[in-house]
């Protein structure tokens, strides 16, 4: 799978101002492929992670994903794109506390159009993919902030998505749990997953195949040749 950005421009409406967030990008990302999108705060770096993975139309430009426009579909396809071809992590988990792990990383079959027959198993397997096969029926509010991301990297790879999005997964671990969890991020790469990991870590950018630099909602390096025609 190949996701391609040509000139992507996204604007905001704010207190009467208009915000360019991401300022006419261009980019690839694939399978097979750990990419680490850099910058400051508020450079536009959630903003593109946004855009690949369907959750933010742009405002000019496209997203091709395989060479098909992804927001030229209607609503319908793009949420079969986010539930099944894209996998999401975020810095603060995103659980629901009171819900076992397993509970947890089974969410995304509840919105599936055809919840598989063996979605515990398959929720059994994520989390043992992540070193918890131990923590199946443990409490997430239990859990130590590491292994509430592992739930939630399970989460995102329990439907056996093509490519994995994680927006700052490190943002609310110690340097040590951090890097555990980029070495997870790491092997789904090594397995064949396109991996993105937004952060401005410069610590992750040593593991990555290719990093984009981001600044002022463009890129300033990095970007691969994407925006020929």
């Amino acid at each position: 799978m190949k996701i391609t950005c040509r000139n992507v421009e996204k604007l905001y409406a704010l207190d009467g101002r208009t915000i360019r967030a991401l300022a006419g990008v261009s980019c690839e990302m694939r399978s097979g492929e750990l990419v680490v999108v850099m910058g400051r705060s508020g450079s536009g770096k959630t903003t593109l992670l946004n855009a690949v993975g369907g959750l933010d139309r742009p405002t000019a430009g496209s997203v091709l994903v395989d060479g098909e426009d992804l927001y030229a579909s209607g609503d319908r396809a793009l949420s079969r794109y986010r539930n099944e071809r894209i996998g999401f992590v975020f810095q603060s988990f995103h659980l629901s506390h009171d819900e076992t792990a397993l509970e947890n990383v089974l969410v995304p079959f509840l919105f599936a159009r055809r919840p598989p027959p063996d979605a515990a198993e398959r929720g059994r397997s994520a989390l043992a993919r992540v070193d918890l096969g131990d923590q199946v029926d443990q409490p997430a509010g239990t859990l130590s902030a590491g292994q509430k991301q592992r739930v939630a990297i399970a989460r995102a790879i329990v439907n056996e998505p093509e490519f994995v999005l994680a927006d700052e997964p490190t943002g609310n671990l110690d340097e040590s749990t951090g890097a555990d969890i980029v070495a997870l991020l790491v092997g789904l790469a090594r397995q064949g997953l396109g991996v993105v990991i937004v952060t401005h870590d410069p610590a992750i950018s040593q593991v990555a195949d290719r990093v984009l630099r981001i600044a002022d909602g463009r890129i300033v390096d990095g970007a691969d040749g994407a925006g020929a025609p």
